[in-house]
This record gives structure tokens, sequence and C-alpha cells, in this order.
């Protein structure tokens, strides 16, 4: 839970503060204050910003729905597989022999489990689908 100030752009996780000091005048302006409930799970949609570990694989979600796999030129993914929470098999997709994948789901909101396997190491990431 986040607690935004519209005024001032400040932001308070709720979480990681015991207390929020907030000084105000006679008038009255309800849109000062603005509480968010953000998903820990949030993804970033811009690849510069996920950034690759040792495996050298990206995993995010873009427009909400779409899971993207990047590594690098030097590298091939050969499986992407997706999970449900349950961790039935949602789909499995192989061979895939490229430096980039992309999977459209339109399952509605979830969170599922990815897992890209590449020809240097394999790389296991929830993402929330929108």
């Amino acid at each position: 839970v986040v607690l935004v100030n519209n005024k001032t752009g400040e932001e308070v996780n709720l979480k990681d503060e015991s207390s929020y000091m907030l000084t105000v005048t006679d008038s009255v302006d309800n849109s000062t204050l603005q509480i968010e409930f953000r998903n820990s799970l949030d993804v970033s949609t811009n690849a510069s910003d996920v950034a690759a570990d040792e495996s050298g694989i990206q995993i995010f979600v873009e427009n909400g729905n779409t899971i993207k796999v990047l590594c690098s030129s030097d590298n091939k993914i050969n499986t992407v597989e997706v999970f449900g929470l349950t961790g039935r098999t949602i789909t499995k997709h192989e061979n895939i022999n490229s430096s980039h994948f992309n999977l459209t789901l339109n399952s509605g909101a979830s969170t599922v489990t990815v897992r890209a396997t590449t020809e240097k190491g394999v790389k296991v990431e929830k993402v929330l689908i929108r």
C-alpha cells in the first residue's frame, strides 16, 4: 500500500514506514492524498528497465498481457513454459531457437510463472498478467 501526495509527488510505502505526517491548512482539498494498492509482482513494461541476471535472460510483461523473453544475440531460447498459480502448465513452447520470444495470454488478470530455458541457462520469473 502506497500513500501518494499529489501536491508534492512524494510516495510513502506504508509497509515500510510506521508513520506519515501531513500538515493541513484550513482549506479542504480531497485530491491531495491518494492511496494506491500496488502488487509486489508489478513488472516493468520497458525492456531496458528489466535487468538480466547471471543467466542473461530477461522476462517481463508488455501491454499487460504479452510475455516477452529476451536474451543476448549469442544465446538462443530453447523452451518457454508458463504455469498457473497451482503449478499447472498453461502453455509450453519448444524449439524456439531465437534470442527473443513473445507470447500473448488472454486469460484475464492472474499471476503466472514463466520458465525460460536457453543454451546458457534457465530463468524462472513470476509475472502479473492484466
